[in-house]
């Protein structure tokens, strides 16, 4: 689950939403000593006053279900929503002349226009009212003007495609963050109707649904991402049709009737493609290849409902040669569900992002966009100074055109944004300037490239103090657990400053005299904007500022 999600903490609380929704859910909600509150999932009436429930209580939205099409799960479609919000929050833009800071693609919204919008129409007597929104981020304080006040100016659209007659996405983005909009596009002129109708319907207007959310109708051969001067958007949506045939369909739904699986509504347009959903996301990947859609796309991206379609998936984007591309993995109580994006532009992804850590996904994980050291303890030698002494080499090498060092509070960590426009970090490079010093001359400085070679996000915290093992046996067991952990851990403990505290080690313990006990400090040098091409010229300058600072470190 999403830790930005309502329901992160804790599943939603059916006996509470019962007796704050009797007309809606009340009749729904089975009452037991033993297991306490629960909701029959094989009911399709009760998932959908459910889904109609949470979205009202938790997002602020009235969005009444048809039962003869999709009812979403709402936590599953959030955790999607929330993913895409991190895709687009850690896509960090290029540092330009005159920058002071770093900045995202779009950051995180700080203001939900969720907030205050579920009591906006008390004039609407037939729509229940909750009493405040649920589990959302307690910094999440916001109003229904947030909304009302947004410039278009200040928007990011977004391609949903294959909508629904719910449009799930829309809604649960447009009430998440104020800047969203969307294009949602169908083949089923019912379901874009049905959609309209939620996005007109009297309870939503705090949200400027029916100006945020172009809905649009297409037909089956046309293709499945427009071109044109409206088809740019910051990233797509989608939620493909599962199964490739009925026979396929039946033979799921026969398997889920042995277990507490929810029951799976819909019509044959929503649940069945040719090829299944492999088939159509790799339509997908073919279509965005093409001139007039690379580049108008930073991020595609979509929904898998079988474990067996991301290696297909992956497969295909390698077959196009796309390297650039993240997987994550939603876990929904008995339910798993995974998610794809690739680009054809510079934007990269930290592993932590882009790589999760389950096993199962291993053999079909991109290339890492990472490289660290840990540096042995030292004393007066802190994840700053250390910091600090990378900055330096990086100021030394004069073709750095910009060097951002997010603030810090303490010592715990630091980290730095950096650009570089040649390869500084060549030997050559540097006897060239050590020769240009000796000599009492400057080097040109480049000039500012349309696009930089790389660009660097580079942080330091301290790492776990290890003790030495007590046998070559143990000592072979550590390293291999060191190996494991090596491809897994460095991203996650490279967040820039602000981040979750757990990805922090805690800062070192002071001695019996008060002074601090040395400790050793992991640095990560991380990729994050460059073509393809530069892949091994990232790699090469990691290495070699890392290997600096060992160098530096051992000479201190």
């Amino acid at each position: 689950m999403h830790p930005r999600s309502p329901y992160a903490t804790a599943p939603p609380d059916f006996a509470a939403l019962a007796e704050a929704y009797p007309q809606k859910l009340a009749r729904f909600v089975k009452r037991g000593e033993r297991h306490g509150a629960s909701i029959d999932f094989q009911d399709a009436d009760a998932t959908r006053a459910l889904s109609e429930t949470l979205l009202l209580h938790d997002f602020g939205v009235t969005a009444i279900q048809r039962d003869d099409r999709l009812c979403p799960p709402i936590p599953n479609r959030a955790n999607y929503v929330l993913w895409l919000q991190d895709v687009l929050n850690e896509s960090v833009q290029p540092l330009q002349p005159g920058d002071t800071a770093a900045s995202p693609l779009l950051a995180l919204s700080t203001e939900s226009a969720a907030a205050g919008s579920a009591d906006a129409n008390d004039e609407d007597a037939n729509v229940e009212r909750p009493s405040k929104r649920a589990r959302v981020a307690e910094e999440v304080e916001s109003t229904r003007e947030t909304a009302a006040g947004q410039e278009e100016g200040e928007s990011v659209r977004i391609l949903d495609v294959g909508t629904g007659a719910s449009a799930i996405y829309a809604l649960l983005g447009c009430a998440l963050d104020a800047r969203w909009r969307f294009t949602c596009t169908d083949i089923d002129a019912e379901s874009i109707e049905h959609a309209r109708s939620i996005l007109h319907h009297p309870a939503n207007k705090a949200l400027r649904l029916a100006s945020r959310v172009e809905l649009q109708l297409r037909r089956p051969e046309q293709p499945l991402l427009p071109v044109g001067p409206d088809a740019a958007h910051v990233a797509t949506m989608c939620n493909p049709p599962f199964y490739s045939s009925a026979a396929e369909m039946q033979e799921s739904a026969d398997f889920k009737q042995q277990g507490p699986s929810a029951v799976c509504r819909g019509t044959d347009g929503e649940m069945i493609t040719q090829g299944g959903e492999e088939a159509f996301v790799g339509r997908m990947i073919d279509e965005s290849c093409e001139a007039g859609r690379a580049e108008n796309v930073v991020w595609f991206t979509s929904m898998l409902g079988k474990f067996s379609s991301v290696g297909a998936v992956v497969n295909k984007l390698r077959k196009q040669e796309i390297r650039n591309y993240a997987l994550t993995e939603f876990v929904q109580g008995r339910t798993r569900r995974w998610a794809v994006a690739w680009s054809h532009q510079a934007y990269r992804l930290p592993d932590h992002l882009a790589r999760p850590s389950a096993p199962s996904l291993a053999r079909v994980l991109a290339e890492s966009n990472s490289r660290s050291r840990v540096l042995p303890a030292a004393e007066e030698h802190t994840p700053r100074t250390v910091m600090a002494a990378l900055q330096a080499d990086l100021a030394q090498m004069g073709h750095v055109l910009q060097i951002d060092a997010a603030s810090q509070d303490d010592d715990a960590a630091s980290t730095l944004f950096a650009r570089l426009d040649s390869e500084a970090w060549t030997r050559g490079a540097r006897r060239a300037r050590a020769k240009a010093l000796k000599e009492g001359r400057s080097l040109d400085a480049p000039s500012a490239s349309a696009e930089p070679l790389l660009c660097l996000r580079c942080s330091a915290q301290w790492a776990q103090a290890r003790r030495e093992p007590k046998s070559a046996a143990e000592a072979s067991a550590t390293q291999d657990a060191d190996d494991e952990a090596e491809k897994q851990a460095p991203a996650q403990e490279a967040q820039p400053a602000g981040g979750d505290t757990d990805m922090r080690s805690d800062p070192a313990q002071p001695q019996e005299g008060g002074a601090p006990t040395p400790r050793p400090v992991r640095v990560v040098v991380e990729w994050t904007f460059g073509c393809e091409k530069q892949r091994a010229a990232f790699a090469a300058c990691a290495e070699s500022l890392l290997r600096r600072l060992e160098e530096g470190r051992k000479q201190a």
